[in-house]
């Protein structure tokens, strides 16, 4: 019983470590530390090299090299999936979690115009209003 609470312990810590490179990815660094904790043989040697580092170039590929890339919430999404727990951790193979990152594709597409901003700032514009009715009610 101790022996496992300070393995996963010192687990924890590992990802942690490492969460600064996949920050944003809060579903990816959970699907990483689920891994390797249901691993039976010993993590491996490289921890970064062989874990991180993969999930990390599939996610700057995901973000800038592509024609339309995509951002976190594409990524987290993937994560949510059932068959993600079955992806491989470690290399970039067919069935690992890289390869599987790298065939992702755009699930929702936003339509952006000059009006968004309208209807982004529609509560400071309420209270500019409201601030301006008190003014001028208060002025005799």
């Amino acid at each position: 019983e101790a022996e496992a609470r300070r393995a996963e312990c010192l687990l924890y810590l590992l990802v942690w470590a490492e969460a600064a490179n996949l920050r944003h990815a809060s579903e990816a660094v959970w699907w990483l530390f689920h891994q390797l904790s249901d691993l039976a043989k010993p993590l491996p040697r490289p921890f970064a090299l062989a874990s991180v580092a993969p999930l990390y170039a599939s996610l700057v590929h995901l973000f800038c090299e592509r024609a339309h890339p995509l951002n976190y919430d594409d990524v987290n999404e993937a994560f949510w999936r059932p068959d993600c727990l079955g992806w491989s951790l470690e290399g970039s193979g067919a069935g690992s979690a890289a390869a599987q990152l790298r065939g992702l594709a755009k699930e929702y597409r936003e339509r952006r115009s000059w009006l968004h901003m309208l209807g982004a700032f529609e509560h400071v514009y309420f209270a500019h209003w409201i601030m301006l009715r008190l003014m001028l009610g208060a002025t005799p």
